[in-house]
């Protein structure tokens, strides 16, 4: 086995992305291996990246031969016993488990049971539709936040390198085995900062979130506006959700909508529709009180499907009812909401556009 152990050329602090975390008994690691069978496959390579002395240490194990699986194991499970929380990518479905059944197969004691996990694949994974990932590999995430590799070969591609490493011991085979775990785990680091971008996210289902609306206009069939944020973007963006599309700009206060209006007739469905007439002649309800005066003939009991009123032109996309504007929709079980607008009156949806723009922030956010 070789054992290698170095210090970072940089510091940072576990503690700003987790605050339970202190650096001191945190410890980040990553495994590579032959294959995905516990059984069948080889684990040879183990790094881990942890604080000692106030220093930030890069620490792999690398199986020269298959036989050096359980020294692997019990030194890096030795090093694990020190510390409280332990931080990976993907460890939750394969490092961890992988781990714990070698562990059994050689009838090892193994510690990481007592260590409280911390999956950041997990925590990134309800962001992907919002950052716009293709998937949620760590050399996508990687390229998301414009980190460079050195390392060009997969984990899959290296099996075989692994694998001819093991009948010549080729010093440049070594080489890219050990970096391309050595960039995971710079990686693990990096990627740290995208929980910034999380947390700004997040941020926008707040009320305080908005300070004012800066801009409007309707253009063509547009409605187009501006709103000032009390943080300036630690990212550039764009979100769409529906009709709706805001642009965040990199370091920027101001975000951008545009929102597609809809120029058509729709529907304000009344609730209690019992309490309501349906009159045929004019295709639209009235309340009891008011139709109760018409001739029997030219009047008949309201339904759900038909208790609505109906308007004819430019509506906008709403994200949810809790407005004080009247909810208009194409027919009683649509899901998508409209308000209608007057590009010539638009003082009213001016004084709700806050109010909206929350709404559209929670339609787009992970539910909790």
């Amino acid at each position: 086995m070789i054992e290698i152990c170095k210090p970072l050329s940089y510091s940072f602090n576990i503690q700003s992305y987790f605050p339970l975390c202190k650096n001191e008994n945190s410890i980040l690691f990553d495994i590579e291996t032959t294959g995905f069978s516990r059984s069948q496959s080889q684990l040879y390579l183990i790094g881990c990246i942890y604080l000692k002395n106030n220093v930030w240490m890069l620490h792999q194990f690398f199986s020269e031969h298959p036989e050096d699986e359980i020294e692997l194991l019990m030194n890096f499970f030795r090093i694990c016993d020190s510390f409280k929380y332990i931080i990976h990518f993907n460890g939750n479905t394969f490092d961890i488990p992988y781990l714990e059944e070698k562990a059994s197969l050689l009838n090892i004691l193994s510690p990481i049971k007592k260590l409280k996990s911390i999956d950041i694949l997990k925590d990134v994974r309800p962001f992907q539709n919002i950052f716009g990932l293709e998937n949620c590999k760590l050399k996508t995430i990687e390229s998301f936040l414009k980190i460079n590799r050195t390392d060009t070969y997969t984990g899959g591609e290296l099996i075989e390198q692994y694998y001819d490493y093991c009948k010549n011991q080729s010093e440049s085979l070594k080489n890219n085995l050990l970096l391309h775990n050595e960039e995971d785990l710079y990686g693990l680091v990096e990627i740290l900062k995208i929980y910034d971008y999380i947390s700004f996210i997040q941020k926008m289902k707040d009320p305080h979130f908005i300070i004012n609306t800066q801009h409007m206009e309707f253009k063509k069939d547009k409605l187009l506006f501006s709103i000032e944020i009390s943080q300036a973007s630690p990212l550039s963006l764009t979100i769409k959700n529906g009709n709706w599309s805001c642009k965040i700009c990199e370091e920027k206060t101001i975000i951008e909508f545009e929102i597609e209006l809809v120029n058509t007739t729709l529907y304000h469905y009344f609730q209690n529709y019992k309490e309501y007439y349906y009159i045929p002649e004019l295709d639209e309800a009235i309340h009891k009180s008011v139709g109760s005066f018409l001739p029997k003939e030219k009047r008949k009991p309201a339904t759900a499907s038909n208790c609505y009123i109906k308007k004819k032109g430019f509506f906008m996309q709403v994200m949810n009812e809790n407005i004080n504007l009247p909810i208009f929709k194409e027919n009683v079980n649509s899901k998508e909401k409209y308000i209608h607008i007057e590009p010539a009156k638009y003082s009213d949806i001016k004084n709700q556009l806050s109010k909206l723009t929350i709404e559209f922030f929670k339609s787009i956010l992970p539910k909790s």
